[in-house]
């Protein structure tokens, strides 16, 4: 893992020619780290290197069709490659997987919500106005 997290490191920094060899060591050792992978598909795709990055997001988006941002990064190699069919289709992808990440966000914001509201309501009922629960019920049991 520490070539993994070195090689991000070295991405981040801008230098994709030293995270190169650290990420494929990673991957390499753990092809099942699709993390390292992306990272990969992106030194690669840094360095000009389009069909080996588009040979690794492929493994990737197989494994995890549902990462909008491994649709995005093969939208942008098909871009390169001059595909616009293909990139169309992985862009088309990545605004769906975003749209419904949106949605789900806002649905989760208002459940949040309305248990914030009930533990208001909850909470303006005084404790003697409180009554236990009546013999026998499950919670006594």
């Amino acid at each position: 893992m520490a070539n993994y997290y070195l090689g991000e490191l070295m991405l981040r920094q801008q230098k994709p020619k030293e995270a190169l060899p650290l990420l494929q060591i990673s991957v390499a050792g753990d092809p099942s780290l699709l993390a390292g992978q992306y990272q990969l598909s992106k030194c690669y795709l840094a360095q000009g290197q389009l069909q080996e990055a588009l040979g690794v997001l492929l493994k990737v988006v197989e494994e995890l069709p549902e990462s909008k941002m491994t649709h995005y990064q093969l939208a942008q190699v098909y871009a390169r490659l001059r595909n616009s069919e293909k990139q169309k289709y992985h862009l088309a992808i990545f605004e769906k997987l975003t749209k419904e990440e949106k949605e789900k966000k806002v649905k989760r914001s208002e459940r949040l919500k309305q248990m914030e509201d009930l533990d208001k309501q909850d909470s303006a009922v005084p404790s003697s106005q409180l009554q236990p629960p009546p013999t026998g019920s499950p919670a006594t049991r």
